[in-house]
């Protein structure tokens, strides 16, 4: 130390740390040269320098006895324990030249660092009005212990490492915000180059374990339809804890957040009741929502096996991670939702143009008929169905009919029961047997709730004779040259829902210029704006209407535009499908070229 006397060599001195202290900011260096500076000045054994850790509220060890330590290797003194509580409560130095009768002073710690106390000066570290640290010395060399003018030394002293320590800092947090920074402007660059979550959160969680200490870390995600918390991704976890984890919103802490949408640190586990136990060795957790567009579509958590381990800085930086995952999240669903939406149109497409092959592609050209026949789908796929089988020379099958349901799962149905009555018609001749075998195969093979309703005739030429069953289906319309009309109601049950179901054929004999319509529920449900249906009165006033010289295809096409103009609609809510047929005299029909209405 300066000689006492020598005034100017004390300045000296004092000018010449605070040079040397100018020239350090990081931490360890820094409480290196206030050791070093100390026990140079004052000619001691040993000191210690103490900083407060507000998460904690205990002050901190980061100089034990002349060691550089970590805050965690020393146990903490309390706000108000040891003579560095003492000397922060009171803001005022202290001196003590006899240890042993001075109760302040905490032995039991002096015999764990190994290090008998026989003589003690604290001053205390302060910045801005506040006491930030203490600064004590250990032990005076010279016998006679310690003197007011070495306490006014030391808080001289003090009063440098205080500035000294206040600016290493504010070094190190805008060394930290830097960094921050640059990891969040690599996750931005990360997320502008991929859409995988599989890759991007992993990233985001190892970048964050370089600015927050932690033990364990778990990415979950919202479910919004079961409204629960699943685990995406996660470290430092007992093996086989990822397949346990579901968590119901409102369940345990991070359940807590999503519910609430707030962060939340919890200093001691043990003490919250909104923790649950995933590891045994935590301590302390911290976690915050992931929000996009002011919808919770996860939630960060961390977990550390230290108390209080998280502060109000890790909880600003975890939100900004949080921030930049929410994006990824979101960013990636709309894109895998793109994908999957356009997988399905694709696969909607292919299943309309296998459905399209599968109905007839023109009108047939059967001696003594006119016939034509529509299908409008509400979707993109029907679950309406019509269909031409050529019996013989003189006979042709007619089908027509409607699944339970709309869209995909429909058009397999109905694509299953027209395969289904086609093998059986080759079968059998009678249409009351292949209406009971088709009725079987359904029950067999499709859904409890799906069914089909159907009408299935074969009309014969040379008697001019339909035979016919309806299946639960809307009766077709027959009206007569004369006039007059009449509904084909005589068959049966639905198909697929009763495996015993029997139906009963019948036969209407035909003349020239009668007409037949046979059609699905959807024209005649179809709804007007003001709720009023189409109905079999309006489908009667259609055909009534016809001329003799009309053709079937000319009658479909006014059936169409009349319902359409009735709902005001262009897309209709159900599928349109109807078959039109007028008895002729039996000569050539040639089909249309376009292949008619589909």
């Amino acid at each position: 130390m300066p000689d006492e006397g020598q005034g100017p060599s004390r300045e000296r001195f004092l000018i010449d740390s605070a040079a040397r202290l100018n020239r350090v900011l990081e931490p360890k260096p820094l409480f290196e040269e206030i050791r070093d500076i100390t026990c140079q000045a004052l000619d001691v054994e040993a000191c210690s320098v103490l900083l407060l850790d507000t998460a904690l509220d205990a002050w901190c060890f980061h100089v034990a006895y002349n060691r550089l330590t970590d805050p965690t290797e020393v146990p903490p003194l309390g706000r108000e324990q040891g003579l560095a509580g003492w000397v922060a409560k009171h803001g005022e130095a202290a001196l003590v030249n006899d240890a042993r009768g001075d109760n302040r002073l905490r032995h039991l710690l002096d015999k764990k660092m190994d290090f008998e106390i026989r003589s003690v000066m604290a001053v205390p570290l302060h910045r801005v009005s506040k006491v930030i640290g203490v600064l004590e010395v250990l032990n005076s060399r010279r016998p006679e212990g310690f003197s007011r003018e070495d306490l006014g030394m030391l808080e001289a002293l003090g009063n440098q490492f205080s500035v000294a320590l206040a600016n290493a800092r504010l070094y190190e947090k805008l060394l930290r915000e830097k960094r921050a920074n640059e990891l969040l402007y690599r996750v931005g660059l990360e997320l502008s180059r991929s859409l995988r979550l599989h890759e991007l959160l992993p990233l985001m969680a190892e970048l964050l374990a370089e600015m927050i200490e932690f033990n364990a870390v778990g990415i979950y995600l919202h479910h919004r339809q079961s409204d629960t918390l699943e685990w995406f991704h996660g470290g430092g976890y007992p093996e086989g804890a990822e397949e346990q984890v579901r968590l119901k919103v409102g369940q345990g802490a991070v359940g807590w957040v999503a519910e609430h949408r707030e962060a939340l640190i919890i200093p001691d586990v043990r003490e919250d009741k909104r923790y649950l136990a995933a590891r045994p060795e935590t301590r302390s957790e911290m976690s915050v929502p992931l929000m996009a567009e002011g919808e919770v579509v996860g939630v960060f958590n961390l977990e550390s096996d230290r108390l209080r381990a998280f502060s109000q800085r890790d909880l600003r930086l975890l939100s900004a991670f949080g921030n930049q995952a929410a994006i990824a999240i979101q960013r990636a669903w709309l894109h895998n939702q793109s994908i999957e939406k356009r997988r399905l149109e694709e696969e909607v497409r292919i299943a309309r143009r296998i459905q399209r092959r599968l109905l007839p592609a023109a009108d047939p050209a059967f001696p003594g008929l006119d016939i034509a026949a529509f299908n409008h789908p509400s979707r993109e796929v029907s679950g309406d169905v019509y269909d031409y089988l050529e019996i013989g020379p003189e006979q042709l099958g007619i089908l027509i009919g409607d699944v339970s349901g709309k869209g995909i799962p429909a058009g397999i149905v109905m694509a299953t029961f027209r395969a289904s009555l086609r093998a059986e018609a080759r079968n059998n001749y009678a249409i009351s047997v292949i209406l009971s075998k088709v009725n079987q195969l359904l029950f067999e093979s499709i859904e409890e709730t799906d069914f089909v309703t159907a009408v299935y005739g074969v009309f014969d030429q040379s008697l001019r004779r339909l035979t016919y069953s309806n299946a639960g289906h809307n009766p077709p319309l027959l009206l007569r040259v004369s006039g007059e009309h009449e509904w084909l109601e005589e068959g049966g049950t639905l198909l697929g829902a009763f495996p015993q179901a029997i139906y009963r054929e019948a036969f209407v004999d035909m003349q020239i210029g009668d007409l037949l319509v046979f059609y699905t529920d959807g024209i005649t449900e179809a709804l007007s704006p003001e709720g009023d249906m189409f109905g079999t009165q309006r489908l009667l006033d259609v055909v009534q209407s016809s001329s003799r010289d009309e053709t079937a295809r000319g009658i479909c096409s006014r059936l169409l535009e009349e319902v359409h103009d009735f709902c005001q609609k262009v897309h209709m809510e159900d599928d349109l499908t109807a078959v039109v047929l007028r008895v002729n005299e039996p000569q050539a029909q040639e089909a249309p070229a376009d292949g008619g209405y589909r």
